[in-house]
């Protein structure tokens, strides 16, 4: 069996890409729609920080529309242009629209640095303090957990916002883990 040549190679790995920016420009857009959802009804929102390697996704997103204008030029084969357009549309037009969200709190529930998540969905929290305040959000059932960055001057805000959900009964609880963090028993 010979093995396969440095062009087979090569177009593989640029479909990969061009299916994968293709993917995230998708979830970008899904996220952006059930974002424009809910921030008609906000309860406690603030501004997004600008994410730390903002400077070196905008210089990829500017290296990969120069990619794509150069292959247009050399006329190089479409999923090659594609996927160089799929990574610039990504780093330069889906991922800082995305970043306009404004975390917080909402009628429905929260958006987090991972996207929405119900009230109803919310089976644990904790609050994490080390560099500054975070809400750490684990959804019931199965789910990677959402961080929420919270403004300083906030904390108390949000602590009675969650309060009042978990006296509404929006937000039940899962027993905490070989007890630790149940209420004691009355």
């Amino acid at each position: 069996m010979t093995p396969p040549s440095n062009e087979t190679i090569l177009t593989a790995g640029v479909w990969f890409v061009g299916i994968y920016f293709t993917g995230q420009i998708l979830h970008c857009i899904w996220r952006l729609l059930a974002y424009r959802s809910l921030r008609s009804a906000p309860l406690l929102t603030w501004e997004s920080r600008r994410h730390p390697l903002h400077l070196i996704f905008v210089g990829i997103g500017t290296l990969g529309l120069g990619l794509a204008w150069l292959g247009i030029a050399q006329e190089q084969p479409l999923e090659h242009v594609w996927a160089q357009m799929a990574t610039a549309g990504y780093f330069l037009i889906a991922a800082p629209l995305l970043e306009r969200a404004r975390p917080g709190f909402y009628e429905r529930g929260i958006w987090s640095s991972r996207g929405f998540l119900a009230w109803d969905r919310i089976g644990r929290l904790a609050f994490r303090e080390d560099d500054g305040v975070a809400l750490v959000l684990a959804p019931r059932g199965r789910g990677l957990p959402h961080n929420l960055e919270l403004p300083p001057d906030d904390y108390g805000a949000v602590r009675r916002i969650l309060r009042d959900r978990i006296r509404k009964d929006e937000m039940q609880m899962e027993p905490g883990i070989l007890g630790v963090g149940d209420a004691p028993d009355a």
